[in-house]
């Protein structure tokens, strides 16, 4: 039912047995969101940019220590395959700047 409809239907129910103004006030409060809804839901993307938003990439095809350049919105991602050797030099230099190294 449109909110205008829902207007109507309150102001004659209010003529004819009296309404309170609590309900007057849900009553416009239930049209406004009516009214509202429209003009925020525009305000999403298109279903093109929702596409594009995301890309999925097989990282279980990169062999170990190989480099995947995958395309994002135009711009170019790198993946990388570490080798366990890179994972521990990596964690090191993290827990060197814990320590305040």
């Amino acid at each position: 039912m449109p909110a205008q409809a829902i207007m109507v239907a309150l102001s004659v129910h209010s003529r004819a047995g009296g309404t309170t103004r609590r309900k007057s006030a849900a009553a416009a409060t239930v049209a406004a969101a009516g009214m509202v809804w429209p003009l925020i839901s525009q305000m999403n993307p298109d279903a093109s940019t929702r596409a594009l938003a995301s890309t999925e990439v097989d990282i279980s095809a990169i062999p170990l220590g190989q480099i995947v350049t995958v395309k994002w919105r135009g711009k170019p991602v790198f993946v990388r395959h570490r080798t366990p050797e890179e994972i521990k030099a990596a964690e090191a230099i993290r827990a060197a700047r814990r320590e305040g190294y």
